[in-house]
């Protein structure tokens, strides 16, 4: 899978492509091995990334509660 791939890939997640609902995700992910890992791993660091966040959010507001 080369780079372009790779951005393809990244710029689709970014406009709100998933799997089950964007075609054109699913055909590259489903011609390119590693694109389904990259996929996956991508997923993961954004739900990661949205709960460190929200538990810094969390966390912001109790101490401004204080």
């Amino acid at each position: 899978m080369n780079e372009k791939i790779k951005m393809r890939i990244l710029h689709l997640i970014d406009l709100g492509a998933r799997y089950e609902d964007s075609s054109e995700l699913k055909e590259i992910i489903d011609q390119h091995s590693n694109a389904r890992e990259l996929y996956e791993n991508l997923l993961k660091s954004e739900e990661n990334l949205t709960s460190f966040y929200g538990s810094c959010l969390l966390y912001t507001s109790d101490a401004a509660d204080e």
